[in-house]
């Protein structure tokens, strides 16, 4: 995880894994999000739709800083469809989304740690 090479503390949350509860909890305690998911049929998965639909539900942190990645096969819209709801609901994007086509290689696998460190980053700069 990225976010250790700037200092933070990174958890990570499975939203398959978590009741809707906590998964509300961890965006709450959050003090930036690097956001994971593929693109599924030119769309973002339900599960995602879902967790961002909780998201703006929330009572969110004041600062909310939050980073995308994610694998697609042909097209790819996830990563701006995620992107855009996120500076919707007023989340600072500092980082460009990260796209990776197929399956990551170790490069590939690499730059998403980098999604984590940037963010850190920003969160640093705040302080």
């Amino acid at each position: 995880l990225g976010g250790t090479a700037s200092g933070g503390e990174p958890l990570l949350a499975r939203w398959g894994e978590k009741s809707d509860d906590e998964m509300v909890a961890v965006y709450q305690r959050a003090d930036a999000l690097a956001i994971g998911t593929p693109t599924v049929n030119r769309d973002v998965p339900f599960p995602m739709w879902k967790t961002l639909s909780l998201m703006s539900l929330s009572a969110l942190p004041r600062k909310r800083i939050a980073g995308y990645f994610g694998s697609y096969g042909w097209s790819g819209e996830a990563a701006n469809d995620v992107y855009k709801i996120m500076e919707e609901m007023k989340w600072e994007t500092p980082v460009e989304p990260n796209r990776i086509p197929y399956i990551p290689d170790d490069e590939e696998l690499a730059s998403v740690s980098e999604v984590g460190r940037k963010l850190g980053e920003e969160l640093l700069k705040g302080d």
